[in-house]
């Protein structure tokens, strides 16, 4: 979490906690050049587990550093016509998941003989979304003879598959 916080301070983003509708989690808001943009949070998810906590804050930073400045002209209006964009919520994701899965996590998943994506999400401390992208993403770029996760290392196994799709 600290690492969160330290690249939100970096970025000049402001992180606040308040109460929220309740299918809301959190979400990020761009105010123009000359204001500092917020990432706005549940209140309650300073007592939420950590998994929850660091997944939501992750993909909120994932939001500012993939959104093009501009592009998110105001939450309240895109929240309440539901006019989501599928794609950013994608890179937001993927984003939170290459920065909270780093390669030293594989390292550790394979010395704790995680089997599966529920496992991978309760070393990792992340949602079980966010341990799928990072599964699903590691194994697009990883060569099957150097891999080290733990389905790659089972004896004979010679393709890298996706632990989600092996053991789902």
């Amino acid at each position: 979490m600290q690492r969160a916080y330290w690249l939100a301070k970096q970025a000049g983003v402001k992180i606040l906690y308040r109460p929220l509708p309740h299918s809301v989690h959190g979400f990020y808001a761009w105010r123009g050049k000359r204001r500092p943009p917020l990432i706005f949070l549940q209140d309650w998810l300073q007592q939420a587990p950590a998994y929850l906590h660091r997944s939501v804050l992750w993909h909120e930073l994932g939001h500012y550093v993939t959104l093009q400045a501009g592009d998110c002209r105001g939450i309240w209006p895109v929240y309440t016509r539901y006019l989501f964009d599928a794609r950013q919520e994608a890179r937001a994701r993927r984003w939170a998941a290459q920065h909270l899965i780093t390669p030293r996590e594989w390292e550790l998943a394979a010395m704790h003989g995680c089997r599966n994506i529920d496992e991978l999400a309760c070393l990792w401390q992340v949602t079980r979304e966010i341990a799928e992208i990072a599964d699903w993403t590691h194994h697009q770029h990883q060569p099957a003879l150097s891999c080290a996760c733990p389905c790659c290392r089972a004896p004979g196994r010679g393709n890298c598959n996706s632990v989600y799709r092996r053991y789902e």
